[in-house]
């Protein structure tokens, strides 16, 4: 409970034992920082490599002045980590927000690019290969597939398309696929495909509660984006509502 644990152990079929409860002996020892040595200690906390240092201490000084109108600076301390995540959230949306901007502005000065096509790796580690055998998969085994992985997979038969040259599971952070938007994460979509005519084709797959919640809209944006900077670029979000829809768009690719 909140201030002490027991043991509890069993013996034989249904005979339970209790030990005596154990009290944690807890003393809470901190120190009460100066104005100084929190502006310093959020300061080292508060890891924003893109920005200039001055500007990150004038902002952080700010914050901890507004803060000692309605808490002490005792208060401040006790609460630091509470703060110092609380500043963070700020400068994050506050970062998001300019990068967005940005981005909106280079996609109508047409800055943005994409950059060629790198092939996925030769040889790939698996962690727990699946029995099945995929005639039109990029590699002859593939790894272990989740829950929503394994329902894409059987509901949209990629093997089954001739028009496929091969298909392969896009593994976040470790192939060579992604769409960059302009929040720091990369899209990583759930699966690629490419055509015997070289048609690129980005699946992402959502399970009915996620189809459009706000991190499916954001992906939804960018590639959207990443879909107009070439004529064999194409982006599909597939559900259970319209997998047969997208098969059938596929084909004709």
């Amino acid at each position: 409970d909140s201030d002490g644990r027991a043991v509890l152990d069993i013996t034989g079929e249904d005979t339970w034992f209790k030990s005596a409860q154990q009290i944690l002996h807890v003393t809470y020892k901190d120190k009460n920082f100066s104005k100084e040595e929190l502006v310093q200690w959020l300061d080292k906390k508060l890891r924003f490599t893109m920005l200039h240092q001055s500007d990150k201490m004038q902002f952080i000084e700010r914050a901890v002045d507004y803060q000692l109108k309605h808490a002490s600076l005792s208060e401040l301390s006790v609460n630091r980590y509470v703060l110092v995540k609380r500043l963070h959230d700020v400068i994050g949306a506050i970062l998001e927000s300019h990068s967005k901007k940005r981005f909106e502005t280079a996609i109508k000065k047409k800055d943005i690019t994409t950059k060629a096509f790198e092939k996925f790796p030769e040889i790939i580690t698996l962690s727990q290969e699946i029995p099945e055998d995929f005639n039109k998969n990029y590699y002859k085994k593939i790894d272990k597939l989740n829950k929503e992985e394994l329902v894409f997979v059987e509901r949209m038969d990629l093997d089954t398309l001739p028009n496929l040259r091969y298909w392969v599971r896009n593994r976040e952070k470790k192939d060579p696929f992604y769409i960059q938007g302009w929040k720091k994460n990369k899209f990583y979509p759930d699966f690629i495909a490419v055509t015997k005519k070289g048609d690129i084709i980005a699946l992402e797959w959502k399970g009915g509660d996620r189809v459009s919640n706000e991190d499916t809209r954001y992906k939804i944006s960018i590639a959207e984006v990443w879909e107009k900077l070439g004529k064999k670029l194409h982006f599909f979000l597939v559900h259970n509502d319209n997998a047969e829809e997208v098969l059938e768009k596929i084909k004709i690719l």
